[in-house]
């Protein structure tokens, strides 16, 4: 419908403007009859034939004409393309017959410079006149409209920015809530894979929780809102040793790392394992920790039930080596007692019993030793120890034709949980024998060293003269179920003989060369002289 109109209304203009242009030409009808009379003098002569003026006029009134034309045209064209978008199309019209005009008249005055045509010079003039007053006249009554049409590109302009700035805001919002929403599927996703990360703000000792800390420690966030909190969940057998992690951490500056078992109200206690980054301002001072907690309870669990059934393998062999043991002064006191019926006053043959007793109950002590054992450390004689083990081993060692060498530079005393350390040495000299058909030698050697592993320590070497390790094995050696003894390994002894170490402070490392010239596997073991309190196996 404004289509339609917007042509309509061009069409009177047009019309309008047609008449009015060619109406002086019917109310004077000496403009017509005249318009080409010639009995004027051309402008050369007024311009007294002077060169330069007439070739100025000539080529200023011929550029002007032209640009007018070529304005005119454009307009024409621009009306024609957008037609249905510009509004007041008549009045470009209007414009276009104007300026075309005035472009006539330019024309003209080229003209009369040789041809004396005024009247229809004036002629032209004429309809560029009444094309202008036409315009000029209608011009004034769309200035409202066209104000009015600018204040309501504005608004639009306005809405447009504002309607703009609402979809970005709403974007923004949009991926917000996209971010917030993946947020929380990871927080579900940490939780239910039992972690939580927390940031301790060190000045002011207070704790955000980033995730929900009760699945871990059994308490709400706001409880253990302080570092003194956390620290009063965490079990009382651990606690101790987490201050002084966390007071090493201020003082050092180092990576926060630690494993600790937290107790809840319900009295259920977890396994965690901490890690995290300490940030300090410029002067050093600790600002703030960021650190996570990750629950390893079952992991825990697992590797407890996997000592556990190295330990019932060990008791296995150690069944077999003991009742060989014991078997041979049974023997002897059978033979002395049958010796003693026929001679009863023979001292000598009481004093031979009596000693294959002691040695009886010498083999029992050394065998209970390795599970009637305190959780906590005890100082032992490390020579006494190893020998106590020797004693275990003697009959496999002489029915193996096996030489031990000892070599006891150190034969002090250490802090340890005694049980566990006779387990390490029976597995490491139980693989000895393993590793040796028939024959052979190894050699037990203790010494006091500096290690930089562990500080001062006592260093316990047992090297075999057996066929050695592959060099591929050696990478998987200390991990478990990994065995080369194919139906009687459990592939847990030396695993477990690692965990035992470290447990105590200490480091065990291997060296062995399967070169026929010079063969044979040595462990070197690196104990602390004073371990501190271990927490019990069994938590």
């Amino acid at each position: 419908m404004p289509s339609r109109i917007g042509r309509r209304t061009m069409r009177i203009w047009a019309i309008a403007l047609t008449v009015a242009a060619f109406s002086p030409l019917v109310i004077w009808p000496n403009l017509w009859r005249n318009a080409f009379s010639t009995q004027f003098l051309p402008h050369i002569y007024c311009y007294l034939r002077d060169q330069q003026l007439i070739w100025l006029h000539l080529v200023s009134d011929t550029l002007i004409g032209v640009a007018y034309v070529a304005i005119s045209f454009t307009l024409v064209y621009l009306i024609r393309r957008a037609r249905r978008d510009i509004p007041f199309q008549w009045m470009f019209l209007a414009f276009g017959l104007f300026i075309i005009s005035c472009g006539m008249t330019h024309f003209m005055e080229v003209v009369v410079l040789w041809k004396p045509v005024y009247w229809f010079s004036g002629d032209v003039k004429v309809v560029t006149a009444l094309a202008s007053v036409a315009t000029a006249i209608s011009l004034p009554r769309l200035v409202p409209r066209t104000l009015a049409l600018i204040h309501t590109a504005r608004l639009s302009e306005d809405r447009g920015i504002k309607l703009e700035e609402a979809n970005r805001r709403l974007e923004q919002l949009n991926q917000e809530l996209i971010e917030r929403d993946q947020m929380k599927t990871a927080l579900i996703r940490r939780n239910m894979a039992g972690m939580a990360s927390w940031e301790w703000d060190i000045q002011n000792d207070t704790i955000h929780w980033i995730d929900d800390p009760f699945p871990l420690f059994g308490r709400n966030a706001m409880e253990l809102r302080s570092i003194r909190r956390l620290e009063a969940a965490v079990h009382p057998e651990d606690r101790e040793r987490l201050q002084n992690v966390i007071k090493k951490l201020l003082e050092s500056g180092e990576e926060y790392e630690s494993e600790y078992r937290t107790l809840s109200p319900n009295e259920s206690v977890r396994w965690l394992t901490a890690r995290g980054h300490m940030h300090r301002r410029a002067d050093g001072t600790p600002e703030r920790l960021l650190a996570f907690v990750i629950d390893i309870t079952n992991r825990k669990q697992a590797e407890e039930a996997l000592r556990t059934s190295e330990k019932l393998a060990t008791a296995g062999r150690l069944a077999a080596t003991i009742a060989h043991e014991i078997n041979n002064p049974l023997e002897a006191i059978t033979n002395l007692l049958y010796l003693l019926r026929s001679d009863p006053g023979n001292k000598e043959l009481l004093s031979m019993a009596e000693q294959e007793v002691a040695r009886l109950g010498h083999i029992a002590k050394q065998t209970l030793g390795f599970y009637r054992q305190n959780p906590n450390p005890v100082r032992i004689n490390l020579m006494d120890t190893l020998e106590g083990v020797l004693v275990l081993f003697a009959n496999k060692l002489q029915t193996r034709s096996v030489k031990i060498e000892r070599r006891y530079d150190f034969k002090g005393e250490l802090r340890v949980n005694s049980g566990e350390l006779r387990q390490v040495f029976s597995n490491l000299i139980g693989n000895a024998l393993d590793a040796m058909n028939s024959g052979g030698r190894i050699v037990v050697h203790t010494a006091l060293a500096e290690s930089s592993y562990v500080g001062p320590s006592a260093r316990i070497t047992i090297a075999d003269s057996g066929l050695g390790i592959p060099a591929e094995n050696l990478k998987r050696i200390f991990q478990p179920f990994f065995t080369t003894k194919k139906d009687v390994g459990t592939g847990l002894g030396l695993w477990v003989t690692n965990e035992i170490v470290q447990k105590h402070g200490g480091v065990i490392k291997i060296k062995s060369s399967t070169n026929p010239a010079r063969h044979g596997t040595v462990f070197m073991i690196w104990l602390p002289l004073d371990v501190p309190q271990q927490r019990s196996s069994a938590a």
